[in-house]
């Protein structure tokens, strides 16, 4: 059941991405539509998963406490997305030290380390909420630098995804795919932008910037 509240929406993501990409005649265009379907993904992912927490955190522990749990994930995940809006090569190198870490702490897991296993058990929804953070990020460098930034996002959510499947329950496979998959397909989304905007690219590069004598 789970994986079909997953299917349909990704599924019905084809029809606005094709109306998007008909629209235009040329490969920056399509490119251009590309990134921001990609883009419009991670977002609404991150919208609904920060309402989601925001939710939980009103609701236990409520109070000032819920306030100042949600401004600590609410305000990193801002400034990454301002930052990587406006410098989105510095910032991704600021993502990918955060990719290491949160890929780092579930490799750990995997091979049994004991006190790793106790912090992914006390504090999930902490790793989660990073998770959360980084895709928006990513997301955002994405628009910018699609090509990069969307292999960076395939393994930080791909990786995480194998190891759950090797070392946890069905049930716990279940729920990464869920969260890992729209980070995934809008990374699809912005590989694909940038395979149509690099043969104009190499193209304008191999065009002589003068007259051969």
């Amino acid at each position: 059941m789970g994986l079909l509240v997953l299917v349909f929406p990704l599924t019905a993501l084809g029809m606005p991405t094709a109306f998007a990409v008909s629209r235009h005649d040329d490969a920056l265009g399509r490119a251009l539509a590309l990134r921001r379907v990609g883009l419009g993904i991670v977002l609404v992912f991150a919208a609904m998963s920060a309402v989601f927490m925001a939710g939980a955190a009103l609701d236990d522990p409520g109070g000032w406490a819920a306030i100042g749990m949600i401004a600590a994930w609410t305000v990193p995940l801002g400034a990454l997305a301002l930052f990587g809006w406006l410098r989105p090569r510095l910032a991704l190198r600021v993502l990918l030290v955060a990719a290491i870490t949160l890929i780092a702490l579930d490799a750990l897991t995997l091979v049994g380390v004991h006190s790793v296993q106790i912090f992914q058990h006390s504090y999930g929804p902490a790793r989660d909420i990073a998770g959360v953070v980084l895709m928006a990020a990513l997301g955002v460098v994405g628009y910018k630098i699609p090509g990069r930034a969307a292999r960076l996002a395939v393994v930080t959510f791909a990786l995480p995804l194998a190891i759950t499947a090797i070392a946890e329950p069905a049930g716990a496979v279940v729920s990464m795919l869920l969260f890992s998959s729209p980070p995934l397909v809008a990374a699809a989304y912005h590989l694909a932008a940038e395979h149509m905007i690099a043969p104009r690219e190499a193209e304008s590069e191999s065009v002589p910037s003068g007259i051969a004598a």
